[in-house]
């Protein structure tokens, strides 16, 4: 939703990285394409913005499960 943004979810793309990047490392190659096609319309920055997003998702819910 995020990377189109539909279903009342407003584009963005940072966000979409974030998601599409945890479902990813969990395997998903469509994700991985899905990341990899936004990638080429976002900044070095943006991109970095949305991967320290995925890392501190990925801490939380670790710190959760303990």
């Amino acid at each position: 939703m995020y990377s189109t943004g539909t279903s009342g979810v407003v584009l963005d793309l940072i966000e979409a990285h974030k998601w599409f990047n945890l479902a990813a490392v969990s395997g998903n190659i469509a994700a991985q394409e899905c990341r990899a096609e936004i990638a080429e319309d976002m900044t070095a920055r943006e991109i970095s913005v949305a991967q320290r997003a995925a890392r501190d998702w990925m801490q939380l819910t670790q710190r959760r499960a303990a």
